[in-house]
C-alpha cells in the first residue's frame, strides 16, 4: 500500500478516473446501484482487467433501488469480452454446515418461485425458517470432537471424499437474454 502499487478506494472516488494497466476489483457489487455500476465499468482503461464479485441474494439496497450487479448481468451477458460465473451451494468452502445452510435457502427460494409461477399459494416465510431451524438443531446437536493442540501448525489434509479447497472456477459462456 505504501509503495503506491495497491490502492484501495471507495466506489465514490472512481468518477472521472481511467484505470489503465490495472487489475480492479469491485467487491460486494450487489449493493452498487445501477448508476454506480455503469460508472465503475466505464473506468476500464487500456491493459486493465476488472473483477466484480457479489451475491445477488444479499442485496442491502432500499426496495425501490435496483442492484447494479443484477442489471449488469442481464444487460451485458451477450457482450463479447465479458464473462460471468455463478456459484452455487456446492462452491461454498467455509464449512460443511454453511454449504447446507446455503442449500436450504436456495431450495426455499426455488420452491417459492415455482409455487408463484404455478399459481399456487407460496409457502410462508415462517415455514422456511422453521425448516432451517430444524436443520440447524439437528446439526448443532451432533457432538464436535475436540482436536488436540499441536506444537506447531500442521498442514490440513483433505478427507478422502472431500477436496481441501474449491475446484477452479469454470468460466461460463454468456447466456443470451431470454434463455
Amino acid at each position: 500500500l505504501q509503495t503506491g502499487m495497491i490502492e484501495i478506494a471507495p466506489l465514490a472516488f472512481m468518477r472521472g478516473r481511467t484505470l489503465t494497466n490495472a487489475v480492479v476489483l469491485l467487491d460486494e457489487a450487489q449493493n452498487a446501484t445501477s448508476m454506480q455500476m455503469k460508472m465503475f465499468l466505464t473506468r476500464l482503461g487500456e491493459g486493465s482487467r476488472m473483477i466484480i464479485t457479489g451475491d445477488p441474494t444479499q442485496i442491502d439496497l432500499p426496495p425501490n433501488q435496483r442492484s447494479g450487479l443484477q442489471e449488469a448481468v442481464k444487460l451485458l451477458g451477450h457482450v463479447e469480452g465479458i464473462g460471468h460465473t455463478r456459484f452455487h451451494e456446492g462452491d461454498v468452502v467455509r464449512h460443511e454446515l454453511v454449504r447446507r445452510i446455503v442449500k436450504a435457502y436456495d431450495d426455499d427460494s426455488r420452491a417459492q418461485r415455482d409455487a408463484f409461477r404455478g399459481g399456487e399459494a407460496v409457502a410462508s416465510e415462517a415455514e422456511g425458517i422453521a425448516g432451517l431451524h430444524r436443520t440447524l438443531a439437528r446439526e448443532t446437536a451432533k457432538p464436535i470432537a475436540a482436536k488436540p493442540a499441536a506444537a506447531k501448525p500442521a498442514a490440513a489434509k483433505p478427507a478422502k471424499d472431500k477436496p481441501a479447497v474449491a475446484k477452479p472456477a469454470k468460466v461460463a459462456k454468456p447466456v443470451k437474454p431470454g434463455k
